[in-house]
């Protein structure tokens, strides 16, 4: 943690954990908005254990950074639909070992678990706040 908070405050992390821009980053369908709007950050490394880590970083007040705080924020409030997201997203990973393929099958449904969260978001008065 000591070293994202660095990270955040614009101090380099070693070389071999450097983050590299993510290749086209998810821009949601029917978005209008500068591409440059939609970039993102990507650090990940394999632990020793074998889990992998992701750690996707957005610039602050862009659509990009509401989009993944709308869909986590539409996921906690739906824990039913953890479970299928997550049984969706190993079944992919299973048959498709290629990021860059399991990245274009999978934004599709990223926009249609976001159509549901917009409607949630509007009839709970859900709004992006971050500090």
């Amino acid at each position: 943690m000591a070293r994202a908070r660095g990270a955040a405050r614009g101090r380099a992390l070693p070389r071999a954990r450097r983050a590299r821009p993510a290749r086209g980053a998810h821009r949601q369908h029917g978005r209008s908005d500068p591409p440059e709007l939609w970039r993102k950050r990507l650090w990940n490394k394999a632990t020793p254990g074998g889990e992998r880590v992701n750690l996707h970083c957005r610039l602050a007040g862009s659509p990009n950074e509401r989009l993944a705080l709308l869909f986590r924020d539409w996921f906690r409030a739906h824990p039913d639909a953890v479970a299928a997201y997550s049984e969706f997203k190993l079944r992919l990973a299973a048959a498709v070992p290629d990021v860059d393929a399991y990245t274009d099958i999978k934004d599709p449904v990223v926009d249609l678990v976001i159509g549901t969260a917009e409607a949630w978001a509007e009839a709970m008065g859900w709004s992006c706040v971050t500090t």
